[in-house]
């Protein structure tokens, strides 16, 4: 039985026979229809073996995506650290096919238990990447299950004033000229209206 959805710009085919299951993606729908029409008649007279695509893990979907795609990406080496700290947890040995949005959401409740807030959303960021890579342009899954959760909301802006010694260490620093009286003007009016120093 084949199956063709659309996913972001793409075209996605599924043909399923029995308990295993073929996918591809395409830029139109016709080059999709024309492709799973083939290969229903290829396999119907079992003259293309199906790949093995459940026994894919997220370790191994990661490991591609890492050699493929990565060093295409600017910042590079900080996705490179989190992914391969993916790879090395629980979720990374699940075969995808098994990974469901409820394996992410326990995985995000039990980093933050460990690290801020902030680095879980880059660590969550950096796995959907991955996830929506698979699905729109190597047909390895069908959905992101880390769209399908919630992220930890964002932590409160850290606030804080800059004392009066340093005021004075930052223009003793600098020889610009009027430097100083900035400065200060700036220090000032921050001190007497730290929300609103328009309002002063």
């Amino acid at each position: 039985m084949a199956s063709i959805r659309k996913r972001g710009e793409r075209w996605q085919v599924r043909i399923t026979v029995g308990s295993q299951s073929v996918s591809k993606s395409f830029s139109t729908k016709v080059d999709a229809q024309k492709w799973a029409r083939q290969q229903q008649v290829d396999l119907e007279r079992g003259a293309v073996p199906l790949p093995p695509q459940e026994s894919i893990t997220l370790a191994q979907l990661l490991g591609r995506y890492i050699d493929e795609v990565l060093p295409l990406k600017r910042g590079y080496q900080q996705e490179f650290y989190i992914l391969r700290c993916w790879e090395k947890r629980t979720l990374g040995r699940m075969y995808l096919h098994d990974i469901k949005p409820t394996d992410v959401a326990k995985a995000r409740d039990l980093r933050l238990k460990e690290v801020s807030v902030g680095s879980v959303r880059r660590e969550l960021d950096a796995i959907s990447s991955v996830f929506t890579y698979a699905v729109k342009e190597w047909g390895l899954c069908f959905s992101n299950p880390v769209q399908q959760i919630r992220k930890p909301p964002h932590g409160k802006a850290r606030e804080r004033r800059v004392e009066l010694d340093e005021v004075t260490r930052i223009i003793a620093a600098s020889k610009a000229p009027d430097f100083a009286a900035i400065v200060w003007l700036g220090h000032v009016l921050y001190t007497r209206c730290p929300r609103n120093p328009d309002s002063c």
